[in-house]
């Protein structure tokens, strides 16, 4: 649906993208080089997409598991928040 990336010269740092869950439902995605790696570019594009599917009448969304550590830094950083969790036992 749409994406932002962060270039430094010809290389790529980070992109974000969004996928379509429904009308009014996009969800975010986002992937980070090594080159991006440790410099804040992963919550930065999330960030400014996010913004820019606010502005179009979608709710963003960013969905990680409990483990995933550096992508919950992400979502954080972008400015989201946890609306809920999952656990699942044997």
């Amino acid at each position: 649906m749409l994406a932002v990336c962060a270039v430094d010269g010809d290389t790529i740092l980070g992109m974000a993208s969004v996928t379509r869950d429904g009308d009014l439902l996009w969800q975010i995605g986002v992937n980070v080089t090594v080159e991006g790696q440790g410099k804040g570019v992963g919550a930065y594009v999330t960030a400014l997409l996010k913004e820019e599917v606010l502005k179009r009448g979608i709710i963003p969304t960013y969905a990680t598991v409990e483990s995933h550590i550096k992508s919950q830094k992400v979502a954080f950083g972008a400015g989201f928040e946890p609306a809920f969790y999952e656990i699942f036992s044997a």
